[in-house]
């Protein structure tokens, strides 16, 4: 899928709870081992677009060693509800570190969504003649649901280099995930959550580069992000008009 405004609240998101701006509660077993925390957020973009997130998330040790690369092994499980306006939308990920610089990940989402006068949260999006679209359909036209499978590369200087202050990271993700509107075909387009509506039921390959900075102060951590995206489904005539690009 194309980059959207709701991506960009994902990564303003972040950048709020790196600074501590979220209210996030973390609590440790007293025993050692499995630490759980929950956060709620509000995000909104220029475009007038606006959510409220609340996530959970489970730390379990899972085949953890003694050595520095596999002290920290452990399974992640996150759970997250999202509501806006115009959606309602849940997702759930595990993340198994089995190394230090290796996360494998998979995970599932189902949403929903409806339209107001302002703003559209799930349509048809169909051509109009040769170059223009109309956005259709009315309320529940069915449910937005999604797999995925991935792994992360990831590096921290510090690991090489201790010290507060030499918190350089690098992080690589990519991952191949399945999308679908359960009343759409294959050849449909479709819009959801305010996206550009070129979504169509099948695959897509997502990937990002964050090269950061992390700092033991209120504002945690800079850095920059660089994300693609390419759908991996054949639609016809859609090397056209840069469907076989990525973006």
């Amino acid at each position: 899928m194309k980059q959207t405004a709701w991506r960009r609240t994902a990564l303003c998101c972040l950048a709020l709870s790196c600074a501590g701006l979220s209210d996030i509660h973390c609590a440790e077993n007293p025993a050692g081992g499995t630490k759980t925390g929950a956060a709620v957020s509000v995000t909104a973009t220029t475009k007038a677009e606006l959510a409220a997130k609340l996530s959970g998330t489970a730390k379990i040790p899972f085949l953890a060693g003694t050595g520095p690369l596999t002290s920290g092994n452990n399974v992640t499980l996150k759970l997250n509800g999202e509501f806006s306006p115009v959606s309602l939308n849940a997702a759930f990920e595990a993340v198994w570190t089995p190394i230090s610089f290796l996360e494998i990940v998979g995970g599932a989402s189902a949403g929903t969504g409806w339209n107001i006068p302002i703003a559209n949260g799930l349509r048809f999006n169909e051509r109009e003649g040769a170059h223009d679209a109309e956005l259709t359909g009315g309320p529940l036209l069915g449910v937005v649901w999604s797999v995925k499978g991935g792994a992360a590369l990831q590096a921290d200087l510090a690991s090489f280099k201790p010290g507060e202050w030499n918190h350089l990271v690098f992080r690589t993700y990519h991952a191949f995930l399945y999308g679908a509107l359960t009343s759409a075909d294959s050849d449909d387009s479709w819009l959801f959550r305010g996206d550009f509506g070129e979504n169509r039921n099948g695959w897509n390959y997502y990937g990002n580069y964050l090269l950061g900075y992390r700092m033991p102060i209120k504002l945690r951590m800079i850095g920059l992000l660089a994300e693609e995206d390419l759908y991996l489904y054949d639609a016809e005539g859609g090397d056209s008009w840069g469907d076989d690009l990525a973006r």
